[in-house]
């Protein structure tokens, strides 16, 4: 996977989600549904920053949001060795 390449991670509300590509998870907000997402926040390290920098920018979860978070594997190297493997 080359570094342009992402893939959808999780949603975290309706304009809000997580992608990632294979250096980091990125959170991508948009304006309104229509609007085109764009990436904003690049987090290479851990599930808690990712939820620091959540919560550091107004960025709500969803219940099912928060839990689709909370499954996440508590660093991005776990979370890329599992599922980036085969992309």
């Amino acid at each position: 996977m080359n570094n342009k390449t992402q893939v959808h991670v999780l949603a975290i509300n309706p304009r809000a989600q997580i992608v990632a590509d294979n250096r980091q998870w990125i959170v991508q907000v948009r304006s309104k549904a229509s609007a085109p997402w764009k990436s904003k926040h690049f987090i290479s390290s851990t599930r808690g920053v990712l939820l620091m920098t959540l919560d550091e920018n107004k960025i709500h979860p969803t219940d099912k949001g928060k839990d689709a978070i909370h499954a996440l594997p508590n660093t991005y190297k776990l979370w890329a060795d599992e599922h980036l493997a085969a992309a």
